[in-house]
């Protein structure tokens, strides 16, 4: 089956709401036991990885500083193109990771050499500052090159929002060039909280990708994801960004779901699909015709 190649239609703004976002209902705060699986399909992980490959930072010249990733509410694998996996075994781009599972995380092959991971629930009672969790678990471990690298905690606008350790007053330390989230956003119970700290770790036109398909865990997801429908979905992310300070807030469609032909006709044919495990997968009920939908909401910091 042929993949096209991603975005499959052209950005445009995200549809913002008037009325203020609320913070979700708590949802169930266990932790749970790994799962070494991925949660979309192989199709929607091809078009990711191509997605990925367009716009996260590229590998920078030697003279400048090693651009800096965080892949937010991370697991075993973050569906990174293998540049990236390339430019981080060679210490050009620095990949950190935060989640729920250590077990998980430690099965990343991009944090093994020149970044790091942490275990954290954005999702307790006070823990939803992704500045504080990054610095009481990534950074008690990861250096910068100028020395351990601090990032403080929120302060008012009047003073500086980021400190480094042992520097003056004014030094800016490294922060993020951009965060990745994969279908993860529908299980985040204080997202304001989420995405306004992240926005204080981000440099001046950094970005964030935030992954959204129409699969979740309906006993973690918030209430009103499961009330409404994909569209909806999407523009409450968005409203999550723009409350948050997100600015050039667009949603792109990287699959609407469907297979398509040679034709482009969203038949299958051409596609081997016809016939065989095609005509075996109708047989049994299945739509041989789809796969998973996938679409990515993103801001800039400006």
């Amino acid at each position: 089956m042929s993949i096209p190649t991603p975005p499959a239609t052209p950005p445009g703004p995200t549809p913002h709401t008037t009325s203020p976002v609320r913070t979700p209902p708590r949802t169930q705060l266990s932790t749970p036991p790994p799962r070494f699986v991925t949660h979309i399909d192989d199709a929607a992980i091809a078009s990711l990885r191509a997605y990925y490959a367009q716009v996260l930072p590229p590998v920078v010249s030697q003279t400048g500083p090693s651009p800096r990733i965080l892949d937010l509410c991370s697991s075993w694998t973050s569906h990174f193109p293998s540049r990236i996996y390339d430019a981080v075994g060679k210490g050009e781009v620095e990949v950190w990771g935060l989640g729920m599972n250590a077990r998980e995380l430690e099965r990343n092959p991009v944090f093994r050499d020149g970044g790091g991971w942490g275990v954290w629930d954005l999702n307790r009672e006070g823990k939803g500052d992704v500045g504080v969790a990054v610095k009481a678990t990534i950074l008690k471990t990861v250096r910068g090159s100028g020395g351990e690298v601090e990032v403080g905690s929120p302060s008012p606008s009047t003073q500086p929002q980021h400190q480094e350790a042992g520097k003056e007053q004014g030094d800016t330390p490294p922060l993020l060039d951009a965060t990745t989230c994969v279908v993860s956003t529908d299980y985040l119970t204080q997202p304001l909280s989420v995405f306004s700290s992240l926005l204080r770790l981000t440099k001046p036109g950094g970005s964030v990708h935030l992954t959204i398909s129409n699969r979740c865990f309906p006993t973690k997801a918030i209430a009103r994801w499961l009330r409404v429908d994909e569209e909806e979905r999407l523009q409450m992310v968005g409203d999550y960004l723009f409350f948050a300070g997100w600015k050039r807030i667009e949603i792109v469609e990287l699959s609407d779901g469907r297979v398509r032909g040679s034709d482009g006709d969203g038949s299958g044919e051409g596609e081997g699909e016809q016939g065989g495990l095609g005509a075996f997968m109708r047989a049994l009920g299945m739509d041989a015709g789809r796969r998973d939908p996938l679409w990515v909401v993103r801001g800039v910091k400006e």
